[in-house]
């Protein structure tokens, strides 16, 4: 069987452990050669006691250990799993168990929980018993506490209090942010910030944190009023969800998955006529899991609810649906831990999955979810889901080939062109170009099924994602390239047009004249003479047609982005312009910005905010650059100033140092205007 020696050596640190044992070794004394026999004799008395009574067979127990043996190294808890062992609520070698445990689980079948797909009752009682023995006994060796452990609580405790600054950190930001929302849904303070610690220990990136936190604070009110209001089930089941509750009250979240988890189980034997009472456990129980920001956990109690709906192992249409109604809650609510849910359900769907046509629309489903999860996430997270996009889509496109199924073929190189075209907005360089010509590919191979005729919507749809992708493209191409990069990008959104009427579709109608407006308005400022105002106009004509849909009661975010790109078009108008004709234009480009920020507001939209009073100031000094008058230019630019100064109280040079020089230099030449139109004064005290 297993050297319980050589297995406690990997569980505890591998190589490095193996390296301290030799040293100690050399240092103390010690017999490394007796402390792994003390270890084997613990191992096999934990598995005599473990297995009294029960026959299993020797053939699965040596399949099991050979498997051991084989992926142990590999499953060793990284250093931040092993330093969350000090702060777990579980002892040490216990919760260090769990985590080896749930990574054997996760290459290897067999080494499952009981319920779940592959598991063998012999291999997961035999990993469970060695690891859990081999860990207490490496603790329990006197030489081996006072020696090697030593330097694993070292480099432990450092880690853990780097963690805990973070954590602390991090938790104070997501209580001032979240005040209001907590003191609207009737969230007490103290519980505000048990949450936002609860959430920070387990979320390092603020944006994702403050996501969780809202979800997190939506569920605990609907359990909240679930455990208060009780259910038609009797008293049993309002009492269970009342100590669930209880114990979320207390902070023992933990507990409280318990006491869920032990419902179930007691419900579970009187099904038939527990049925619908067992169900609202279970949906207590995922909504719970959610709130401890657990999707694993949150999946397993959703896989037991499609166990009790099916009578068995639920059918892969019920697994499809539920995948998608997560999918459609976390899209239309903007919910972050919801899409995670949906994205494990696909990914378990397609383990599931035999059929080559299932697995194609699981992976396309898949794509979706991490397209749209990539789409929120910012850094590296964000692209890493992106390209997990990129490959479920390709993975489909194997199966969905042109000839055989077209129209999903042509629906997969759509989404694809989708998740490419977004890698490429957020990458740099020859990278960025590279995916959005591939983006631009399967856009166009998607239009070989997507014809005009057969599948109108669909054709028209594509070419304006068509039309987006050219245009980023051609915003980052100079010269001529670029320029016919974003001719095809106007005739794309001009083509989907045709399709997209007002009467039919007014709100598509609405985005692809923007989309149109932004396209001619970067050809416009590329061009000169004539044929440069011609684009201008063509593009303000764009953007006020979009008005006509985007109204400010009915879509107000929508209504301000399109002013913030009208004032664009009509300020690069008026530069190109003299006189009093430019004065007007410029003024009127004033007023279009003015009107963005009824809608985006400092508090509401900072980056919004912040790009639009940068807009201002341009415009302001694009005023002054035709006005003759030196007491109407230095008021002029006094505008400028002010407007620029407003933008850098949300640019700063840590996040946003791109847009923080352009308007710290936009203001500097501002101020050094003035003081030239005043005679050389200071003009930085300027107020506004």
């Amino acid at each position: 069987m297993l050297d319980g020696g050589i297995a406690v050596g990997s569980i505890v640190g591998g190589s490095a452990l193996l390296r301290v044992f030799r040293e100690s070794k050399a240092k103390f004394g010690l017999d490394s050669t007796s402390a792994i026999k003390k270890q084997q004799a613990a191992i096999k008395q934990a598995w005599n006691d473990k297995t009294k009574g029960n026959w299993l067979e020797e053939a699965d127990l040596n399949a099991a250990d050979e498997r051991l043996a084989a992926l142990l190294p590999d499953c060793i808890p990284d250093a931040s799993q092993l330093g969350g062992t000090i702060v777990n609520t579980k002892p040490y070698p216990d919760h260090a168990a769990e985590l080896i445990l749930a990574n054997l689980a996760e290459k290897a079948e067999i080494f499952r929980p009981e319920g779940e797909m592959g598991h063998s009752p012999a291999a997961r009682t035999f990993a469970e018993t060695v690891i859990k023995a081999s860990l207490r006994a490496a603790l329990n060796n006197p030489e081996y506490a006072r020696h090697l452990f030593p330097h694993m609580l070292i480099d432990i405790g450092a880690g853990v209090a780097r963690i805990e600054e973070k954590v602390s950190n991090l938790a104070d930001y997501l209580v001032t942010q979240n005040q209001q929302l907590a003191a609207d849904l009737g969230v007490s303070n103290d519980r505000l910030i048990r949450l936002a610690k609860r959430v920070a220990s387990k979320v390092s990136d603020p944006a994702s944190a403050e996501d969780y936190l809202y979800g997190a604070l939506e569920r605990l009110k609907q359990l909240e009023a679930e455990g208060k209001r009780g259910t038609n089930f009797g008293g049993l089941i309002d009492q269970v969800i009342a100590e669930i509750f209880t114990a979320i009250d207390d902070e023992d979240i933990a507990g409280a998955r318990t006491k869920g988890a032990a419902a179930f189980e007691q419900f579970k034997v009187q099904q038939q006529e527990l049925a619908a009472a067992t169900e609202k456990v279970v949906r207590t129980n995922i909504k719970t899991a959610l709130l401890d920001l657990d999707v694993d956990g949150a999946l397993h109690w959703v896989l037991q609810k499609l166990a009790l709906q099916s009578g068995g192992a639920p059918p892969l249409d019920d697994l499809g649906s539920e995948m998608i109604s997560w999918y459609e809650l976390a899209l239309n609510r903007g919910l972050r831990l919801e899409m995670d849910l949906a994205i494990a359900v696909a990914r378990h769907n397609l383990d599931t999955a035999i059929n080559p046509e299932e697995r194609a629309m699981i992976q396309n489903d898949l794509g979706n979810a991490l397209v749209q999860q990539g789409s929120r996430s910012s850094g590296e997270e964000g692209l890493k889901l992106l390209q997990d996009a990129v490959q479920a889509y390709q993975g489909a496109l194997e199966i969905h080939t042109k000839d055989d199924i077209p129209a999903n073929w042509a629906m997969t190189q759509n989404n694809l062109g989708n998740a490419l075209q977004e890698q490429g907005i957020r990458s740099s360089g020859e990278k960025g170009l590279k995916l959005l010509q591939d983006a631009v590919k399967a856009y166009r191979a998607a239009l070989e099924v997507y014809t005009k005729k057969d599948m109108p919507a669909d054709w028209a749809m594509t070419q304006n994602n068509l039309g987006n992708a050219l245009l980023e493209q051609g915003s980052r191409s100079g010269g001529n390239e670029g320029l016919i990069l974003l001719q095809d990008a106007v005739q794309a959104y001009r083509a989907a047009l045709e399709i997209r009427t007002k009467e039919d579709m007014p709100v598509n109608w609405a985005m692809t004249q923007n989309n149109l407006g932004n396209a001619l308005q970067e050809q416009g400022s590329r061009s000169s003479g004539e044929e440069c105002l011609i684009l201008l106009q063509d593009a303000v004509k764009a953007y006020r047609a979009a008005l006509e849909v985007y109204t400010k009661k009915d879509m107000p975010a929508d209504w301000a982005m399109t002013q913030n790109n009208l004032g664009i078009a009509l300020a690069e108008q008026g530069e190109r312009s003299s006189g009093k004709e430019g004065l007007i234009l410029l003024q009127d480009a004033v007023n279009a910005y003015h009107a963005a920020l009824e809608i985006r507001t400092k508090d509401a939209m900072p980056a919004d905010w912040a790009m639009t009073q940068n807009n201002l100031g341009i415009a302001y000094v694009g005023i002054a650059d035709l006005q003759d008058i030196a007491t109407d230019k230095i008021a002029s630019l006094e505008q400028a100033a002010k407007h620029f100064r407003a933008a850098l109280t949300v640019f700063d040079p840590v996040n946003m140092p791109h847009y923080y020089d352009k308007a710290s230099t936009a203001l500097q030449a501002v101020e050094d205007e003035i003081s030239a139109l005043r005679g050389g004064g200071d003009a930085s005290g300027v107020t506004a």
